[in-house]
C-alpha cells in the first residue's frame, strides 16, 4: 500500500507542476499577441478613399426565337374492310336458281353456236366441192352463174332485135351453155312469130278484121321499139 500511495503523490505532484508551467507559458504567449498587435495596429497606413463604383453593363437582350408551325399531318384513310352480310335463306335459293338458269341458257346457247357453225362448215365444204368441180370442167362447158344467164336472157328476149342477138350468140361465144340458151330463146322466138301469124290469119278470115289495119297497128308497135332503142 506504501508503495501505491508513493506513486500517486508522485504524479500529482508532476500533474501540478505541468499545470504550472501551461499557466505560465499561456500569459507570456498573451503578452507576446498583445505587442505584435500594437505594432502592428502602429504601422498601418490610413485608409484608402472607396474606388467609384464600375459603370453597369448594358443588359443583354436575349434573340426571341419565332416558334415554327408544325407541318401539317396528312390524314390516311383507312382502308375499308368488307363486312360480310349474312344472306337470307331465300335469297340463296334464289340466286341459286338464278345460276342455274343462266348456266342452262349458256349451255343452250353454246349448243345452238356449234350447231350453226357445223351447218355453215358443212355448207361451206359443199359450196368448195362444187367450185372445185366447175374448176375442173373444161372451158366450153363451164356452167354460167345466175347473173350471167339472167342478162343473156334479158338481152337476147328484146322484141325484133332479140332474134338476132340470140343468132349470134348461139354461133360466136366459145362456152357451149352460152349457146344452149341463145338457141333455146330462137326457138321461143320462132313460136311466137308463128302464134302471131295463127292469130292474124283467124283475125283475118275468122273475125273479118282488116288486114290493112293490122299492118298499121304492127308498123306502129315496131316504130315506138326502134325510138325506144334509139333513145
Amino acid at each position: 500500500m506504501s508503495d501505491n500511495e508513493n506513486i500517486i503523490d508522485k504524479a500529482e505532484e508532476v500533474a501540478a507542476e505541468a499545470v504550472e508551467k501551461a499557466e505560465t507559458a499561456s500569459e507570456a504567449v498573451a503578452e507576446e499577441v498583445k505587442t505584435v498587435t500594437e505594432a502592428v495596429e502602429a504601422s498601418e497606413p490610413a485608409p484608402a478613399p472607396a474606388p467609384a463604383p464600375a459603370p453597369a453593363p448594358a443588359p443583354v437582350v436575349a434573340p426571341v426565337i419565332q416558334p415554327q408551325e408544325p407541318a401539317p399531318v396528312q390524314q390516311v384513310a383507312a382502308p375499308v374492310v368488307p363486312v360480310p352480310v349474312a344472306v337470307p335463306q331465300e335469297d340463296k335459293k334464289a340466286a341459286e336458281k338464278a345460276a342455274k338458269k343462266e348456266a342452262a341458257e349458256a349451255k343452250k346457247a353454246e349448243k345452238a353456236k356449234a350447231k350453226r357453225d357445223k351447218k355453215e362448215a358443212k355448207k361451206a365444204e359443199k359450196k368448195a366441192k362444187i367450185q372445185a368441180k366447175i374448176d375442173a370442167c373444161p372451158r366450153d362447158y363451164k356452167p354460167l352463174s345466175t347473173s350471167k344467164s339472167f342478162w343473156t336472157m334479158l338481152v337476147c328476149g328484146i322484141p325484133a332485135l332479140g332474134i338476132l342477138i340470140s343468132i349470134i350468140m348461139s354461133l360466136v361465144p366459145v362456152n357451149k351453155n352460152i349457146k344452149f340458151i341463145a338457141k333455146a330463146l330462137l326457138v321461143l322466138h320462132a313460136i311466137a312469130i308463128i302464134l302471131i301469124l295463127i292469130a292474124l290469119l283467124v283475125a283475118v278470115y275468122v273475125l273479118g278484121a282488116e288486114l290493112d289495119s293490122i299492118i298499121e297497128a304492127f308498123q306502129k308497135f315496131f316504130e315506138a321499139m326502134a325510138s325506144a332503142i334509139n333513145l
